[in-house]
């Protein structure tokens, strides 16, 4: 299956209101990280096929925009998220009736029903025990049911040292961890055209020369959030140096294929 990422400044995405200052969550107005925006639109509208009216269930949905997509096409939408004040707006800015916001931390949201699908994008790499993620998903998930999960390919993307996550994946190891919790697991890739090669290339020389600058490691000693709070201002930087948007040109192309070789991100369809 093939999936491809418009672009966002030609193809109304609904957004709220939103403003978000990290490198870890994609505000859909902030024209720096126009690249990462479709490259996580990619898988959303990948998982499209899967939700067509079906009760669907979002965990970690960020600031919104995705789970409005996906509202689009399912019969139901619950989005959860762990910060309130993201949830609040979202809930103050939503005129969907099939989409609700809750504010609850992945790993013991419980609501007691049940969903024809989990989505989660992005987000399993964040947690420290993301076996949790999977426990949430395997809790709500009808049988049969599908849980459709991203998260960056550590073989391509593990080379930045992002001290926001606590674990990343290669294909192998994402399909082992999966294959602990669910029956079947399929993998896809997302790639993107010439331009985003460009892009990934010159964000992995960006942040190369940020590192040759501590050719002894020590940011390895550095406390974690002293790390996550230079590491979030580097990224913005690199991202806003290289990721200027060119409205009305769709410039930046992502497609999700049925491979990993190479892949920016891993996606995983897994049935219950």
């Amino acid at each position: 299956m093939d999936s491809y990422a418009k672009n966002p400044f030609t193809e109304a995405v609904v957004s709220f209101p939103v403003k978000v200052a990290s490198a870890e969550r994609t505000d859909p107005d902030n024209p720096s990280v126009y690249p990462v925006l479709l490259e996580h639109l990619a898988a959303y509208r990948f998982a499209v096929a899967y939700v067509r009216g079906k009760k669907v269930l979002e965990l970690g949905c960020g600031t919104g925009y995705g789970a409005q997509l996906i509202a689009r096409n399912a019969r139901q939408v619950t989005a959860i998220d762990i910060d309130r004040a993201t949830i609040e707006t979202c809930q103050a800015a939503n005129t969907r009736r099939n989409l609700k916001f809750l504010t609850s931390p992945v790993e013991t949201f419980s609501d007691g029903r049940r969903y024809d699908v989990v989505v989660s994008f992005q987000v399993i790499e964040h947690l420290r025990n993301p076996a949790k993620l999977l426990e949430t998903a395997g809790k709500h998930l009808t049988k049969p049911g599908v849980l459709i999960l991203s998260t960056p390919n550590k073989t391509t993307q593990g080379y930045n040292e992002n001290p926001f996550h606590f674990r990343e994946f290669t294909a192998g190891e994402l399909e082992e961890f999966l294959g602990k919790r669910f029956r079947k697991t399929v993998l896809f890739g997302v790639y993107g055209n010439r331009t985003v090669e460009t892009y990934e290339s010159g964000r992995r020389e960006k942040i190369g020369r940020i590192f040759a600058l501590d050719p002894l490691r020590i940011r390895r000693v550095i406390p974690r959030p002293v790390r996550q709070v230079i590491f979030n201002y580097a990224a913005m930087a690199v991202k806003g140096s290289i990721g200027q948007p060119q409205p009305g040109r769709g410039n930046y192309i992502y497609r999700v294929l049925s491979r990993t070789i190479g892949a920016i991100d891993l996606i995983a369809v897994s049935d219950t």
